[in-house]
């Protein structure tokens, strides 16, 4: 890629990242609110557990299928917010709910999250 190309890129990502600057923000703030939240089963789930040395085994595959879970959701909301990045670049429509596109396209997405699940999970 020469000088030009790069220099033409970065313009254009500048205006777009200035026109939809809000709602970028608000699409960020939403999707960490929203892992905030379900992030916080886990913190609750981990809280109640005694001790890590008396874990009997279905403790433990409960957490994992948490953190299974929860990193499956974590994709799904990347997907949307990359996929709402991109329709900002080539200055199509945007609304905040490009988001939960993730979850809108679940036949489409939820290989590839499963399959992100398992290599970060475990």
């Amino acid at each position: 890629m020469n000088k030009l190309n790069v220099k033409a890129l970065t313009e254009k990502l500048n205006f777009v990242a200035t026109k939809n600057l809000g709602k970028v923000f608000f699409a960020m703030f939403l999707m960490i609110m929203v892992e905030s939240l379900v992030s916080g089963v886990v913190v609750f789930a981990l809280v109640r557990i005694p001790s890590v040395e008396n874990l009997t085994s279905l403790y433990k595959a409960i957490i994992l299928g948490i953190a299974f879970i929860l990193s499956t959701i974590s994709f799904l909301f990347q997907t949307g917010l990359l996929v709402l990045t991109l329709k900002m670049v080539r200055e199509e429509f945007v609304t905040i709910g490009f988001v939960f596109y993730g979850f809108r396209k679940i036949k489409k997405f939820l290989p590839l999250a499963l399959i992100n699940s398992l290599l970060v999970s475990f």
